[in-house]
C-alpha cells in the first residue's frame, strides 16, 4: 500500500471532502456570533439540549444533575458542540436499544465547569477497553460507516477553551469526566 502514493493521496482528499462536508452541515445550524463569550445559563442552556434530543428522538432519557442557575462565561455553541456531538454517539452505538439512558452532571470549579457524561448503554467497542483514550483520535471509529471525528471534535473543542478530558470509561455504560475552560 506504500508503493501506491497516488491512491493513498486520493483517498485522503476523498476524507478530507467528507470532513468538510460535515463539519459545513454541523456548522449551518449555528450562527458565528453564537461562539461570542457571554454570561450564560449552564442549567437552561442544558436543558435546551436535551429538549431537542429527546424530541427527535422518542427512546431516550436524558437526565440533568445541574443546579439551576449555575452561571458561566462562554459561548452556547461550544456547549452544543460538545453535548451533540456525545450524544449522537450515544445514540448510534445503542440504537437497538427501546430506551437509552443518559446522565449530565455540571458543576463549576473555579474557573472551569467539570462535566460527567454518561450513558447506561452498551459501553466501548471491545477494541477501546484497554485504551478508552484512543477514541479521540481523528478517524477512530468502530461504526462500519463511521467517519470518525466526532469524538475527535469533542476533544479539540474541550482543549481550545483550555480544558480537557480527564477519564473515559466504557465497562459499564459509556462515561467521559471533563473539565471546560474559560478561553474561546
Amino acid at each position: 500500500m506504500h508503493r501506491d502514493i497516488p491512491a493513498l493521496l486520493q483517498k485522503n482528499r476523498r476524507i478530507n471532502r467528507k470532513i468538510i462536508t460535515f463539519m459545513d452541515v454541523m456548522l449551518s445550524d449555528s450562527e458565528k456570533e453564537q461562539f461570542l463569550p457571554e454570561n450564560m445559563d449552564v442549567y437552561n442552556l442544558l436543558e435546551n439540549i436535551k429538549s431537542v434530543w429527546e424530541n427527535d428522538y422518542s427512546w431516550i432519557n436524558i437526565q440533568l444533575h445541574v443546579e439551576e442557575g449555575l452561571e458561566y462565561r462562554s459561548a452556547k455553541d461550544i456547549f452544543r458542540v460538545i453535548f451533540d456531538n456525545l450524544i449522537l454517539n450515544s445514540i448510534q452505538q445503542n440504537d437497538a436499544e427501546s430506551i437509552l439512558e443518559i446522565h449530565i452532571y455540571a458543576e463549576k470549579k473555579g474557573k472551569y465547569i467539570y462535566l460527567v457524561y454518561s450513558d447506561k448503554g452498551k459501553g466501548l467497542p471491545s477494541k477501546y477497553k484497554f485504551d478508552p483514550m484512543r477514541i479521540l483520535e481523528v478517524h477512530e471509529t468502530s461504526r462500519t460507516k463511521g467517519h470518525g471525528i466526532g469524538m475527535w471534535i469533542v476533544n479539540n473543542t474541550i482543549a481550545n477553551t483550555g480544558g480537557e478530558i480527564q477519564k473515559i470509561e466504557g465497562l459499564d455504560g459509556f462515561k467521559m469526566e471533563f473539565m471546560i475552560g474559560d478561553k474561546i
